[in-house]
């Protein structure tokens, strides 16, 4: 059932809270108009208190949007407006004396990409509207007291250093066995019992503590569950396989701020291969109505090898792995590296036929070409969305 109220003269439709689990209604907060979109204005839920914008132009929401992210893609699916334009008055100019600009008036409006890993998406529209800080605040208190709705002010109530605590905590648990769990165990109970009392402890002590906070699969507010990491499909062969745009969308949607360019990768795009691949994606992103937007050049260098996952003597009990990375060198068209990283892309048996692999990721790359001017990322080293053209410069691949 729905229910509305008139606000701005306008009827508005009181919405559900976009946070899980919290069955609150959004209502429109008093001089909270959005100065981009006309038709959006912002609100709050009456039981959690998190914010969110509802659409005062008649659209029929099922919940309230929860970003900027969701506020855009909304516009661009029912209102095809332009963002900066005042819709509620109309100006009259004279076009003789005008230096308005008609043709950017019409430009298209390009969404956001829609990634496939949730939790990533959502952690990333919440390092847009609330800040990285807050979004790792909120990531680890959701683990730590089990729920999704939990107000700002309890989540800011936990101590920062506690925070990192408990990353790197999850860290160590992901890497050591039971044993070593147990001892872990014992340290943290040692250390929460010799650390002053300043309020109660939101750090998880005992063994099962950390199972259920950090690697319950099961439990949806638990690290493992909802660490924003990209999501990987599996093949038909047993191999598994991660999509350009989730890699890309990760690499750049938590890019450092500080990244360190080793001058090898400013030679390779300086490269006559590089200069090729440049040359592509400017001819292929200069176009006119994307004039004003971020552009990068994603060239990528892919290696493919086996190896064996275990140091044991026994040739039975070796059983070979393949597996590929791909290095994402992000540029300017000009070719000013700004940014690499190096993720795990696909793996597999090491014996198998691996060509459904390298035919999956050519009509990846050839659908994100094709594609490019028709979605954009989030980057948060420019805090802004760019059109990404994706472009190979290198495969090494070593024979089984």
């Amino acid at each position: 059932m729905q229910a509305t109220l008139l606000f701005q003269n306008r009827v508005v439709t009181m919405v559900l809270c976009h946070v899980r689990g919290c069955f609150g209604i959004h209502r429109p907060l008093p001089l909270g108009q959005d100065t981009t979109y006309a038709w959006a204005t912002l609100s709050e839920c009456d039981e959690c208190k998190r914010r969110g914008y509802v659409c005062i132009a008649g659209c029929c929401l099922r919940k309230a949007i929860e970003s900027r992210v969701r506020l855009k893609y909304h516009n661009y699916k029912k209102h095809q407006t332009k963002p900066d334009m005042d819709q509620d008055h109309t100006f009259m100019v004279d076009e003789e004396e005008s230096d308005v600009d008609h043709c950017s008036i019409n430009l298209p409006v390009i969404p956001p990409i829609m990634l496939l890993s949730t939790a990533l998406q959502s952690f990333i529209e919440e390092t847009i509207t609330d800040g990285t800080l807050l979004a790792l605040r909120r990531f680890v208190s959701n683990a730590c007291f089990g729920s999704l709705t939990l107000p700002v002010h309890v989540i800011e109530a936990v101590p920062l250093q506690e925070t990192f605590i408990v990353i790197l905590l999850a860290r160590l648990v992901f890497r050591i066995g039971t044993v070593n769990q147990a001892l872990l165990s014992s340290l943290m109970s040692i250390f929460v019992l010799a650390r002053p009392q300043t309020g109660p402890s939101s750090l998880p002590i005992t063994r099962g503590q950390i199972l259920q906070v950090i690697t319950n699969a099961s439990n949806r507010t638990s690290m493992v569950s909802s660490i924003p990491t990209p999501r990987p499909i599996e093949l038909g062969l047993r191999h598994a396989y991660l999509a350009l745009e989730e890699v890309i969308g990760h690499a750049l949607g938590l890019q450092p701020e500080n990244a360190v360019v080793l001058e090898k990768y400013q030679r390779l795009i300086n490269s006559e291969r590089g200069r090729r691949c440049l040359a592509e994606a400017n001819m292929k992103l200069d176009v006119p109505h994307a004039n004003n937007l971020h552009k990068i050049v994603c060239c990528i260098t892919y290696w493919f090898d086996g190896w064996d996952p275990n140091s044991s003597m026994s040739k039975a009990n070796k059983t070979p792995i393949w597996s590929g990375t791909a290095t994402l060198i992000f540029c300017s068209l000009v070719g000013c590296v700004h940014f690499v990283t190096t993720r795990l892309v696909t793996s597999g048996p090491g014996k198998a036929d691996h060509t459904e692999v390298i035919q999956c990721i050519l009509e990846n790359l050839q659908s994100m070409q094709g594609q490019c001017l028709s979605r954009q990322f989030w980057v948060r080293r420019l805090l802004d969305y760019a059109l990404v053209y994706p472009s190979v410069l290198l495969i090494t691949c070593f024979q089984p």
